[in-house]
């Protein structure tokens, strides 16, 4: 009984967010970077977060994990950073639009390798974040 209850609020959550998400992605990405909260409902499950493994011997080597709410603490590059956040650190964002469902939002540091990417897709109901590719060594 309890698991439906938490499916049924997790649905009925889900239906509050679509009818609260901006349709523009800027406005979208704008409520996105301001609430954790916000982020977290609109994570696709699991996120797919790409980073590189650096190690003393050899190459770096790219590893790819499912995150989910239960491990999300121990990849730091999965948390979309505030504008406060990237303009302390000096973070440079751009957008880019693959196609009209895609949104890719880089940030970088200049004279740095610091790359993380943070994919979006357009769903029926809102934007999601379905894959981060961290590429900083």
């Amino acid at each position: 009984m309890r698991t439906i209850l938490l499916l049924a609020s997790v649905a009925l959550s889900r239906v509050a967010s679509a009818e609260q998400c901006p349709a523009d992605f800027d406005e979208f990405i704008g409520a996105f970077e301001t609430s954790a909260e916000f982020q977290i409902e609109h994570w696709k499950r699991p996120l797919t977060y790409r980073y590189l493994e650096a190690s003393a011997n050899a190459e770096p080597k790219p590893v790819e994990v499912a995150v989910t709410l239960e491990n999300a603490g121990e990849f730091a590059g999965v948390e979309f950073p505030s504008a406060a956040q990237r303009a302390q650190e000096k973070l440079e964002q751009t957008v880019a639009a693959p196609d009209p469902k895609t949104r890719v939002v880089r940030l970088s540091l200049e004279h740095s390798d610091l790359e993380i990417k943070y994919v979006f897709q357009q769903t029926a109901a809102c934007w999601e974040l379905t894959r981060v590719e961290d590429t900083a060594l």
